[in-house]
């Protein structure tokens, strides 16, 4: 074939992948456009809501990729994907399975804590997010299993809702997460409903460093009882003010910060050895009291003896007569 044939034949399928780039990154672009659009109508509905996005999409604005992304709200990467959205207390008051938030498959960071957004969290929330802030919302129903085994989430912050259980995957030992590439680094979920077990499955999570429980009813003992490798790299953990009980596991004693708080009944291995050996609380201090008292008698028994052995002495010696006691009358 003739060289000059090549050559065009060559630059032709360069002209033609340049365009489908551009037109990728087109179709991506109104994509990410079309989302953020679609949010903004579901959830922005107060007057006083979102006020930095309304004169992107009011009327008949229309929202370019480009005025999107100079939003203080909104990080994009090179291609123009959304890759950050951060609308703390925006005022946005919607049901969250209509926000298309799962489409926004490059988001990395995801921020719309003190809002009003309701509803259950939705079950496939994109791959890429590192980290998801949505306290103090009016959230329900349980924390979806793909968020248990998320490959890349490293902080869930999801306290101060109405989240009522927790994945099988975090409250039992169905897989060795000991070798698991789960990167979570903290898990937030005070001030919930929570009901049912601790989530001992999260004790070979092998980069947990925090896991805030407090404020809910939780019961049942904290496992695992091996202490083996358990929440090796955990430095707080907060369970006050839930119905837990039982003896504490070794393990507890390398947290740096263990907050037990009120509302759970928990019992030291000290407290279990004296159980096992056939002593209750009440016998042990009813043990202390009488060696005490009895202590206490001999104390005044040598007392007065003494006392005694001196008055006999002060008469043999002084030779008092018989009305010395009236002395002091």
């Amino acid at each position: 074939m003739d060289a000059s044939k090549v050559d065009f034949m060559r630059l032709n399928i360069v002209v033609k992948m340049g365009f489908m780039l551009t037109w990728v990154n087109a179709v991506l672009s109104a994509s990410s456009t079309e989302q953020l659009s679609t949010i903004f109508e579901q959830c922005c509905q107060e007057p006083d809501s979102c006020l930095e996005w309304r004169p992107l999409f009011s009327g008949n604005s229309s929202a370019t990729i480009q005025a999107i992304c100079s939003l203080a709200s909104i990080t994009c990467d090179s291609e123009q994907n959304i890759i950050e959205l951060k609308a703390p207390g925006m005022g946005l008051t919607c049901n969250l399975p209509d926000a298309p938030i799962q489409e926004l498959q490059k988001l990395q960071s995801l921020d719309l804590s003190n809002n009003r957004i309701s509803g259950p969290i939705p079950e496939f929330l994109p791959e890429s997010l590192v980290e998801i802030r949505m306290n103090n919302n009016e959230l329900i129903g349980a924390v979806p299993h793909s968020l248990a085994t998320h490959p890349n989430l490293e902080t869930l912050r999801l306290d101060y809702n109405q989240i009522e259980s927790l994945p099988i995957e975090w409250t039992s030992m169905v897989y060795d997460a000991s070798n698991s590439p789960f990167p979570l680094q903290a898990v937030h979920l005070g001030h919930n409903t929570l009901q049912g077990s601790f989530p001992q499955g999260l004790a070979y999570f092998p980069l947990l460093r925090v896991l805030e429980l407090q404020h809910n009813t939780l019961s049942g003992p904290i496992e695992p009882k091996d202490s083996s490798g358990a929440f090796r790299q955990l430095n707080l953990l907060d369970v006050s003010d839930n119905s837990l009980s039982g003896t504490l596991p070794s393990w507890t004693d390398s947290v740096k910060t263990f907050i037990a708080g009120t509302g759970n009944t928990f019992t030291t291995a000290s407290d279990s050895n004296a159980s096992s050996s056939g002593l209750s609380g009440g016998a042990i201090a009813g043990i202390v009291i009488g060696v005490l008292v009895g202590v206490g008698c001999i104390a005044t028994a040598i007392v007065l003896l003494l006392i005694r052995k001196r008055k006999s002495s002060t008469t043999t010696t002084t030779k008092e007569p018989s009305n010395a006691y009236e002395r002091y009358i």
